[in-house]
């Protein structure tokens, strides 16, 4: 096999360890795909800052191109992203769900603790006071069963409700879902069949 002796590790490898380069010498750059793997990770380690602020400026200065650059990425790669999307969330479903009770928190203005969601699923006796069926935590197990625990707003948030203890129950999956943003008195007016015990 051939191969050469690598200018940094002075070890003797094949030369398809060597990245190619057509203006060296048998095609290929003198020191090994393992050494400059190294060099450059010590590199970026030691100019953390340095290159943190370069990129910075670059973007103050190029932010129209850089948009008009992602816009034309994310057109070009919209199924990967989306596959990718996906996949991520089955794989992530307790962060995912973290995320969406922390980003609508803030859309709201809501300060919900576990510890108050522990409160309001014993005061409802784990039990969902549509259906009447027991419930189980959503943050663990399967996450698309029919018993999770939801916590319902009565009012809803999107209605002008908020999220103190006498406007929240416990709700299943399904009866959450089926609930939507609607309040009591919009559920009674389309004629489905009440959903607070």
């Amino acid at each position: 096999m051939d191969g050469k002796v690598c200018r940094k590790c002075k070890e003797w490898k094949v030369y398809s360890d060597y990245p190619e380069n057509k203006k060296c010498k048998n095609g290929r750059e003198g020191t090994c795909r393992n050494c400059r793997s190294e060099y450059s990770k010590r590199w970026h380690e030691e100019n953390k800052e340095s290159r943190a602020k370069k990129t910075k400026r670059w973007y103050e200065k190029n932010k129209e191109r850089k948009a008009e650059s992602d816009r034309r990425w994310y057109e070009k790669n919209k199924e990967h992203r989306a596959e990718q999307r996906r996949k991520w969330e089955k794989e992530n479903q307790e962060k995912r769900y973290s995320y969406g009770v922390k980003r609508r928190s803030l859309k709201h203005n809501v300060k919900f603790t576990p510890s108050q969601r522990t409160e309001l699923l014993n005061k409802d006796n784990w039990t969902c006071q549509c259906c009447g069926i027991k419930v189980h935590d959503r943050r663990t197990g399967d996450w698309n069963t029919h018993d999770k625990a939801h916590i319902d707003h009565l009012i809803p948030l999107t209605k002008g409700g908020d999220s103190t203890p006498d406007n929240l129950q416990v709700l299943c999956r399904t009866c959450n879902i089926k609930k939507h943003n609607k309040t009591e008195i919009e559920i009674e007016q389309t004629g489905q069949a009440r959903l607070v015990i």
